[in-house]
């Protein structure tokens, strides 16, 4: 599903399981590592969707970055770029969840009053930054987050669901302090 922020191009899509009828619950997916909606991280929505929850995959990075080829440092300065633009960050998060929470209530798939929200890595601090800001979602969950502190210190927290931060000693990849 195609959408714009601020001139930029994205793409947000619906994962699902083909066999489900009437409305479930729906969860906003974003993706971490400054990757955008690609194989991987499709096949990531399609494990969290199961059979029992619609998948709104948020691309926060605009849809040429799931094909381009970039080194980790390429990818680290691109998702910093993005995650210190919080009014950007706010405004692309908000229109991929209202775009694709709408398409996905058209077809019927839906219960738009039971969103949660899923994000790994620099997707984790993008999640996060939604519900500080009083997005609808009843949950979220974040693995790995690689920003966990607000961008702007001092943020009004206007979380309206409980918040689940996988982080540190548990994680694989997080340098242990």
């Amino acid at each position: 599903m195609p959408y714009e922020v601020n001139g930029r191009q994205f793409e947000g899509k619906l994962v699902y399981d083909d066999s489900v009828t009437g409305q479930t619950p729906n969860d906003l997916h974003a993706a971490g590592l400054g990757r955008a909606i690609g194989p991987d991280t499709t096949g990531q929505a399609q494990q969290a969707a199961g059979r029992d929850y619609v998948v709104l995959m948020a691309d926060m990075f605009a849809k040429a970055t799931a094909t381009s080829q970039k080194d980790q440092e390429q990818l680290r300065a691109g998702m910093l770029a993005v995650h210190k633009d919080r009014p950007f960050t706010l405004a692309c998060g908000k229109k991929s969840f209202d775009t694709m929470r709408d398409e996905a209530d058209k077809l019927g798939l839906v219960d738009t009053g039971k969103a949660a929200a899923i994000g790994y890595c620099a997707g984790g601090g993008y999640v996060l930054e939604q519900a500080r800001a009083g997005a609808p979602f009843k949950a979220v969950v974040v693995f790995h987050v690689t920003n966990p502190n607000p961008v702007v210190p001092g943020t009004p927290c206007n979380v309206k669901g409980r918040v689940l931060a996988i982080h540190g000693r548990a994680d694989p990849v997080t340098p242990k302090r």
